[in-house]
Formats: C-alpha cells, sequence, structure tokens
C-alpha cells in the first residue's frame, strides 16, 4: 500500500505548494522570516491532520493541544528563532465544549514547556456543512524572533556532520495511512507487542526546543530539519545548499514499534515508508565536526539519546537503509 491508496497524493501537494512559493518570493523555509531592526520575525502554521481521528475515537483531545504547538516550535527551531506568541484555530462540525478544554489544556501546558510562549488569540469555528459530523481541524499559527546574524541556516559545507535526534512515533504525519492500514484490522485497545495501538497510534508530536534552542544560542548549530511530511529527505533538502548532497545511514536507527507494524500489516515500500513517516528520527542537525564532543555531552547531560547520522557530501542525497 501507498499513501495515494489512503487519499493522500503527495505529488499534488508539492505541486500545489509551488504556486505559494512563488507568492511568497521567500526561499523554502520551515517558517517565513519579517525583517525587524535587527531581527528577523519568523512565522509559522500547520495543523495536526487526521491524528485528530484517532484522538475522537480514544476521547483523549489533550494530546492535539500539545502536538499543535511543538509542531509549530520545531518549525521555528529551523530558522533559529525563539517562540514569542501563539494562536490557535479549532474548526468541527459541532463544537464539544468538553473536548475544546481538554485541546486548551494541552496547548497551555506545551506553551509553559516551551519557554512559557504567549497565547496571543484564537479562533473557533462550527461547520456542519463542512466538516463530517464529529470531526475535527486544528491548526497553530506561532511568530518567534532571531538576530539577524544569527538566522539558520548557515555556511552549511561539505565535510559537517548530521546529527539525528530521535522521534516519539508519527508525531503528526502520515495518519491517513496509518488508519487506513490498522483501523480496519485493530482497534484501539487491542495490544501489540504488549501495547495497545492507543497509544502507539497517540505518541506527542515531540518538542525539540529544550534541547536544540541552547545550542542554537551557543553558536553550535549550523542547519535544523523538521522531519516531518515527506520524510528525511525531503526535509533536509530544504536546509542544504543547491550544489551540496548528503549521505546517512539510518540502519541502527531503534525506531518505534508502531512503523514496523504499519509496514509489515500495509505491505508498505521501505521507499514509500522513507516518504511518508519520520522512521524514528524527528529532527536532524548540520553540525562543525568540531562541535560534536560539545554537543555529545550536552546531550548526555540532559539524558538525551542521539544518533550520528552522516555528513554533508558534493553528490546525490543516499539514505542507507
Amino acid at each position: 500500500m501507498r499513501y495515494k491508496d489512503a487519499g493522500v497524493d503527495l505529488t499534488k501537494a508539492e505541486n500545489l505548494s509551488k504556486i505559494f512559493k512563488k507568492l511568497t518570493r521567500q526561499k523554502e523555509r520551515f517558517s517565513g522570516i519579517y525583517p525587524f531592526k535587527n531581527f528577523f520575525l519568523a512565522a509559522t502554521c500547520d495543523g495536526v491532520g487526521t491524528k485528530t481521528q484517532v484522538a475522537r475515537m480514544a476521547g483523549k483531545f489533550e494530546i492535539l493541544g500539545v502536538d499543535i504547538v511543538n509542531h509549530c516550535v520545531n518549525d521555528l527551531l529551523c530558522q533559529g528563532a525563539k517562540p514569542l506568541f501563539f494562536l490557535d484555530y479549532i474548526a468541527s462540525s459541532s463544537l464539544d465544549i468538553k473536548a475544546i478544554e481538554k485541546i486548551a489544556n494541552g496547548i497551555k501546558r506545551a506553551l509553559k514547556e516551551n519557554g512559557n510562549i504567549i497565547l496571543l488569540g484564537g479562533e473557533t469555528a462550527e461547520m456542519p456543512d463542512i466538516y463530517n459530523k464529529n470531526e475535527w481541524d486544528i491548526v497553530g499559527f506561532c511568530v518567534g524572533i532571531i538576530k539577524k546574524s544569527d538566522l539558520l541556516p548557515k555556511k552549511i559545507k561539505k565535510g559537517d556532520i548530521l546529527i539525528g535526534l530521535p522521534s516519539n512515533g508519527l508525531h503528526t504525519n502520515g495518519y491517513s495511512l496509518a488508519r487506513k492500514v490498522l483501523l480496519k484490522k485493530y482497534s484501539l485497545k487491542d495490544k501489540i507487542a504488549g501495547k495497545t495501538l492507543e497509544t502507539l497510534l497517540l505518541k506527542p508530536h515531540k518538542s525539540y526546543f529544550n534541547l536544540v534552542y541552547p545550542l542554537v544560542e551557543k553558536n553550535l548549530i549550523k542547519g535544523v530539519a523538521h522531519i516531518t511530511g515527506g520524510g528525511i529527505e525531503e526535509n533536509l533538502k530544504r536546509i542544504i545548499p543547491n550544489n551540496l548532497g548528503f549521505e546517512i545511514d539510518i540502519r541502527d536507527i531503534k525506531k518505534p514499534l508502531i512503523f514496523d507494524i504499519i509496514q509489515k500489516e500495509g505491505n508498505v515500500p521501505v521507499d514509500e515508508m522513507l516518504k511518508v513517516f519520520n522512521m524514528g528520527i524527528g529532527m536532524i542537525a548540520v553540525i562543525e565536526p568540531e562541535n560534536f564532543n560539545k554537543i555529545r555531552e550536552f546531550l548526555i547531560k540532559r539524558k538525551e539519546s542521539f544518533y550520528l547520522l552522516g555528513e554533508i557530501i558534493r553528490g546525490k542525497n543516499k539514505i542507507i537503509v
């Protein structure tokens, strides 16, 4: 099975995005930037996607609030930005006050965990003729700030090394394919390898703010890629100069169990898994080789695992699986 069989056409999505790339006249980034005195303001917008359907089935809406904040924060980190304020958009066929309270609690918790970001405002919409019954759409908007001299990516060159930070699972990407593969065969309460499917599918989208931003402040990172839709290659190549590529070995990555389950149960080809999912790596940092020991010590002190994935090369991108 491929993503298109689940109703998501990645090629069409890329072609559509080109329309808006022409309008922005900006380089392709994870967030847009706007000059402000000696700084750039960085702004990003994203949604939780069809993870909302799994959360609704499980009655666990709080995770969606966490997810949308963390996703936006991670995108800002790719420009080296510190998040300042956040806005939300919540829409449904019929607004459930208790569900919205749970989503709001998740947003509140994540804002605090990401450096006490301010919730500036938001919008709710009840549209029964637009959304199917009991379905939700959750979107977040976040703005951050970065000194012009610290904007990422910067001066990435051949020989720079790539460090991967692990994901918790699917984060907020690939749920249309995951649901298509799994929910016809299993219920959310079914156990696989000792864990319920609900637990595996509703792992939070991990925030990397408290790991990555201190390294950005110390000028130890040259580039950051948030691994979301499009997988490792499509997201990493967004920050690498056109004349360069990368070589990555992911054979030793301890992937969350959910990826092996989806691949096996859906007979999903490896190349499709790499396009749709993060495959156990939620963020990749590009660093100078001489900074590796400092970064390793920093991550070890915080009891955070990481992977030395590969390096920047002259040539075609290569992922060893």
